[in-house]
């Protein structure tokens, strides 16, 4: 296993790096990289298996056999950190932090079938599961829901899953699987009790509108048309900006209109 000492000029002495860990560092950049000198040389994780190494600019390198050496840090760091780093329900990180198609966000993928997603208005959430599947569906971050702004949470009832995006929400039930919701219709469902009240969990993706665009809606006049299934009736938004719930075996749907904010 190849070896390697790094000075480190503030610490006044060197590291050692050996094998993946240093295979990573060389590839990332070495000591004129992001990463800058080692804070550390080669640590055993409590696991007995895994390494890491820390680095000046507020990252590190895990490696374990699973997975080989990648770097993690800053707030998508942090948020692992949060969870329990490798002990924790992600595991050890499977890719390095990567760049969004945006240019603009981060991202990391994680053993768990989880990955952690940054940017800069929304800061770092954990996402994973069925209801990451659906987000990728949708195209990810390029879709209409945007970011996560919430790590995946469960629903006060502790039979649901969901998190939170800029522009709406994914839900998941056992019995229904992951859906997706504009934030007009999370309004409207919340006024109307979320999974607790009379319409229950998600059981479709929301339909949306062919003119649907999230980011016009400080400019519209009324909402975009949509609408969503739930175990136990609809939610509806019309073309006009008419909100209304229909639930099973009421024959009169009431208006909410005033839910979403006319």
């Amino acid at each position: 296993m190849a070896c390697e000492d790094y000075w480190n000029a503030a610490h006044g002495r060197s590291y050692t790096l050996c094998g993946r860990i240093r295979d990573k560092y060389i590839e990332l950049g070495g000591p004129g990289s992001f990463l800058g000198a080692p804070t550390s040389g080669e640590i055993l994780n409590p696991d007995g298996v895994g390494k890491r190494a820390s680095f000046e600019r507020n990252s590190s390198i895990y490696w374990h056999p699973d997975t080989d050496a990648h770097q993690i840090g800053g707030r998508i760091g942090d948020k692992w950190a949060d969870f329990g780093l490798e002990a924790g329900p992600l595991g050890y990180p499977i890719t390095d932090e990567l760049t969004n198609p945006d240019g603009y966000g981060k991202r990391q993928a994680f053993q768990a079938d989880s990955s952690i997603y940054y940017s800069e208005a929304t800061d770092a959430h954990q996402i994973g599961g069925d209801i990451g599947k659906r987000w990728g569906e949708l195209r990810w971050e390029a879709s209409y829901l945007g970011y996560p702004t919430t790590d995946e949470l469960s629903t006060p009832n502790g039979q649901g899953r969901l998190n939170h995006f800029e522009m709406g929400s994914i839900y998941w039930s056992g019995t229904a699987g992951a859906h997706d919701l504009t934030a007009e219709l999370v309004t409207l469902w919340g006024a109307l009790g979320w999974e607790e009240g009379e319409l229950g969990f998600p059981t479709r993706n929301a339909v949306r509108g062919p003119d649907y665009d999230p980011t016009l809606r400080a400019q519209a006049v009324n909402p975009f048309p949509q609408q969503a299934r739930f175990e136990r009736g609809y939610l509806t938004i019309n073309q006009g900006g008419e909100a209304f719930a229909q639930v099973a075996d009421r024959d009169t749907p009431p208006s909410y209109r005033s839910e979403i904010g006319e």
